[in-house]
């Protein structure tokens, strides 16, 4: 058992707790950068359904993610001991063993979308630095775990809390660059990548959005080690 205090918590910016209590707004909506959804039309946020333009696609795509960041945000105070445990034993094991390269060219490839968004919104003329501003939907992704750490900080808590708190950050990260996959400007951004954040989550808990299979072949290609 461990209790942890604000220095510990490995997303400290600046020295000081990142988050305050309810940073995830209650209705975050971004779209792509304008110049992305002109250049990538078949890459837009989610198919429109016979809506008419891509923008029209790009809004429902993001209004999509923000429910199920949400969804995620919501269902983490509420797991059990055990699947906190699961949660963490499959993160474990994907960042090890043959899922450990892909797990550095997908966290390697969401810095460089972020790193872009960044520069993007500052060209537009918007505070670059602010995640908030660049893409309230990634902002919301951080304040999954940030607002989950803020809640427990003076409490007692096992290990296992704080691996499924990094699961459900991992998921909801994956989830808010999921329209990027394949872009290729971003080559470690895959659909095995993808699949590969959110399997912990995917597997213990549940599906993330209904565009996911159910199960991935990556997933049986690349079994984990405590898997028969």
């Amino acid at each position: 058992m461990s209790t942890y205090e604000e220095s510990q918590h490995d997303r400290t910016r600046d020295g000081k707790y990142a988050e305050m209590a309810g940073s995830a707004p209650e209705s975050v909506l971004t779209a792509p950068a304008e110049s992305a959804v002109s250049d990538h039309p078949e890459q837009s946020y989610a198919d429109s359904g016979g809506v008419g333009s891509t923008e029209d696609s790009a809004i429902l795509g993001a209004l999509r993610v923000t429910e199920a960041i949400s969804a995620v945000s919501t269902r983490l105070p509420l797991l059990t001991e055990e699947q906190r445990t699961q949660l963490g034993e499959r993160r474990s094991a994907l960042n090890e063993g043959a899922w450990g390269d892909l797990s550095e060219r997908a966290w390697f490839s969401i810095r460089r979308i972020d790193a872009d968004e960044a520069t993007w919104a500052s060209m537009g003329g918007r505070d670059g630095s602010d995640l908030h501003v660049v893409n309230p939907n990634r902002a919301a992704a951080e304040a999954v775990y940030d607002d989950e750490f803020y809640r427990t900080r003076n409490a007692d808590l096992p290990d296992s809390h704080y691996a499924a708190m990094s699961a459900a950050h991992d998921a909801a990260v994956a989830l808010t660059h999921r329209w990027k996959i394949g872009r290729s400007e971003y080559p470690g951004w895959t659909q095995e990548a993808y699949d590969h954040l959110t399997r912990p989550w995917r597997e213990v808990i549940g599906s993330l959005q209904p565009d996911d299979e159910a199960r991935p072949g990556s997933w049986d290609a690349r079994p984990l080690h405590q898997e028969d």
